[in-house]
């Protein structure tokens, strides 16, 4: 049975008349030789494809950005997940929302192989270029059991699974308050901008996702900018509805094609007494 063979824009014959991406020899050197999945790899490649394709050394960067890159039909959560280990491991660096190739190769962890440090306990990636030592054990030729050598003070290198030490979560107060007051603020409406409350729990759970506020912001600018004062939509302009996990990747992926494409902000509502001649409500800082 054939290889399927699959026709995407773009393909034809190689060319750079139609543009190419310039890459450090030694960068391409070390991703060569880094044992990544797969996934890892294809989403690596996503990430210098859309900032050094275009002349940029970082840029924001969403894990639909990258899935639409990728042709990628999978759970996105799978995305978050490679570039969250990426990032983890030096090869890639974040910064907000920008994110780009780590030019310090120094950085990058090659392998996914540690070792326990015996001071600390903690287990820590080997150094490039490390050798991963496995211990051996001889065999007592009167009895013909096996026995160990005596432990030596030094760092006894072991095959085991990466434990990173615990990280205290962030508070997310600030952020459920800025994203529910600019919902309230684009709507007229007056949800509660509680961390424990429905709405608050939602912007929660999209931001423990891997989704920014600027996101969040932003797909409140876009579907408010399409759906207030229309006749049916309109009363999808809840929580409920934008930040629901299996809507929102779709209404964020809409909203940066919206951005890209120069559409204009939506004009606030006729409430509260708002000067609609100022425009900062959009991404403006609102008091309780």
């Amino acid at each position: 049975m054939g290889a399927e063979i699959h026709d995407f824009p773009g393909a034809g014959q190689a060319s750079l008349s139609e543009g190419y991406t310039r890459i450090a020899n030694n960068l391409l050197d070390h991703l060569l030789r880094t044992e990544l999945s797969g996934l890892q790899q294809r989403v690596m490649l996503a990430v210098l494809r859309l900032t050094y394709g275009y002349g940029k050394s970082s840029d924001w960067l969403s894990p639909g950005q990258i899935a639409e890159a990728l042709a990628y039909q999978g759970d996105i959560a799978n995305l978050r997940r490679e570039l969250r280990q990426l990032v983890t491991r030096g090869l890639l660096l974040k910064q907000g929302r920008a994110i780009g190739p780590n030019p310090n190769l120094s950085q990058w962890q090659l392998g996914k192989r540690v070792k326990t440090d015996p001071k600390t306990g903690q287990n820590r990636p080997l150094a490039n270029g490390s050798k991963l030592t496995r211990k051996r054990v001889k065999t007592d030729s009167k009895t013909g059991q096996n026995r160990h050598p005596p432990k030596k003070d030094q760092d006894q290198d072991q095959e085991i699974p990466l434990n990173p030490p615990a990280v205290s979560k962030p508070d997310l107060t600030e952020p459920v308050r800025q994203v529910i007051a600019h919902l309230n603020v684009a709507t007229g409406r007056r949800y509660a901008p509680r961390l424990d409350g429905a709405s608050g729990k939602l912007v929660v759970a999209r931001l423990n996702a891997g989704a920014s506020v600027d996101d969040l912001l932003l797909v409140v600018d876009c579907m408010t900018a399409q759906w207030l004062n229309h006749p049916t939509m309109e009363r999808y302009l809840r929580p409920e509805t934008l930040f629901r996990a299996s809507k929102f990747e779709g209404y964020l992926v809409e909203a940066l094609q919206w951005r890209e494409r120069g559409q204009p902000r939506a004009s606030p509502p006729s409430h509260g007494g708002l000067d609609h001649t100022d425009m900062s409500w959009i991404n403006g800082d609102w008091s309780e």
